[in-house]
């Protein structure tokens, strides 16, 4: 049977630094609510060679640890249930925490509104700007690192556990227990998220995901990341007006790709490339990953070892057999290769009606037509919507709702937390 599904529109507000007060003026941190403490470190805590990360040179994944005021290690207190938040594209392990997570952790639990609960913030980012959580040689194998459990005895550093081994052994928690562990995220954390989630299900009990990248296609089959791949081009032209632009000469491609940049004043490029580490990474011999490309033309390299393909050619149209490597890794093929994770999760979506920086509102949006059209999930019967205007001038463009989307988000995993009499 078919868990609730909750869909949520995204809150847009202003964002709030950490125990920062709003311009509404009513954001404080009260004396009367005890404060939760941090803990932060990293860690390789990874299968042998999923985070060998050829790219990028990094063997480890940071992350930031909440726990609440008056928790107490395994051998004292009663264990508390855990939620993972992925950080979101150009974010970190600190993302959250910049944007009041601990402040808003501390007043819900005072009060009483959610349950204790420990958060994890991981830290997915990369030297493009994010990793999304992928399952490659190029860009780290993200995914079953963060989500696997291999060897759940393994408390120590070392290569033969995953984040999870480490946590479930580290952290007061019931390690057997997937109703006490749950995985969120924003932009592209909540793609992480919900892919992890899908094919780990077996591990975790309910996702969350905001203005996520979950359909590739987006609406109509024609947006989604191919709306990104027009604009870029777009972008390219504004920048070199003189460009003629011909998808059938391979020199003029070359020279396109040449031009791009993935520098941070150029956000969107940083984006694709990133995506593509993650979804067309070029095998250049260094790992069998089971197929080669035989496509000049979309090779993209800075040396031997950082090279992968764009999937979208000199008009910014797609490029078939680089786009198909990307569509097995849309959400939306994921949960038809995990279609029975949709049985045993409890899935809360967040979107806005306003345009994401990259459209990813739009992406959240088609998922959930997808889970009606497709999977037989009605409006008002297998899961709910909410909708909220907002704030004259604030619109939900990205990074304007993240501290009043929060709250939501704990109170809804806090309510789906498993109870243990």
């Amino acid at each position: 049977m078919i868990k609730r599904l909750t869909i949520l529109l995204a809150i847009p507000l202003m964002v709030i630094a950490f125990y920062s007060c709003s311009d509404r003026g009513n954001t404080v941190i009260s004396p009367e609510y005890g404060r939760g403490i941090l803990f932060g470190g990293s860690t390789q805590h990874y299968l042998p060679g999923y985070l060998d990360d050829e790219m990028f040179e990094q063997h480890n994944i940071q992350y930031q640890i909440y726990f609440p005021y008056g928790y107490k290690d395994p051998s004292l207190g009663e264990p508390m249930p855990v939620l993972y938040l992925l950080s979101p594209f150009g974010g970190d392990h600190i993302y959250y925490l910049n944007h009041g997570l601990v402040e808003i952790a501390d007043r819900m639990i005072g009060t009483g509104e959610i349950r204790p609960m420990i958060i994890v913030s991981i830290n997915g980012k990369n030297r493009y700007g994010g990793s999304f959580y992928g399952d490659d040689w190029a860009g780290g194998r993200y995914a079953p690192a963060i989500g696997a459990i291999v060897d759940p005895a393994n408390c120590f550093d070392g290569p033969t556990a995953t984040m999870l081994d480490f946590f479930n052994c580290f952290l007061n928690t019931l390690p057997d227990n997937r109703g006490y562990r749950a995985i969120s995220g924003f932009d592209m954390g909540g793609y992480g998220a919900m892919r992890i989630a899908l094919e780990y299900s077996e591990n975790f009990s309910a996702v969350s995901a905001v203005s996520a990248p979950l359909d590739f296609d987006g609406m109509y089959n024609n947006s989604g990341f191919k709306t990104l791949f027009r604009d870029i081009m777009a972008e390219y032209l504004a920048r070199f007006p003189d460009y003629e632009t011909d998808p059938d000469d391979a020199d003029s491609l070359g020279y396109y790709y040449r031009n791009l940049s993935y520098d941070s004043d150029k956000p969107l490029q940083s984006l694709i490339f990133a995506a593509a580490t993650a979804f067309s990474p070029h095998d250049t011999g260094i790992v069998n990953d089971g197929y080669v490309i035989d496509d000049d033309d979309s090779y993209f390299s800075e040396t031997l070892i950082r090279s992968y393909h764009l999937p979208f050619d000199s008009t910014g149209e797609v490029r078939p057999n680089i786009w198909n490597l990307w569509q097995k890794h849309s959400i939306q093929n994921i949960i038809a290769d995990y279609s029975g994770a949709l049985d045993s999760l409890d899935i809360m979506l967040g979107y806005s009606w306003f345009n994401h920086d990259f459209g990813f509102n739009e992406q959240t949006k088609s998922l959930r037509y997808i889970l009606e059209r497709t999977y037989g999930m009605t409006p008002g019967t297998d899961f709910d919507t909410l909708f909220y205007e907002g704030y004259a001038g604030f619109d939900a463009s990205y990074d304007q709702y993240v501290y009043d989307l929060l709250p939501k988000i704990l109170k809804y995993h806090s309510e789906h937390f498993e109870v243990i009499e």
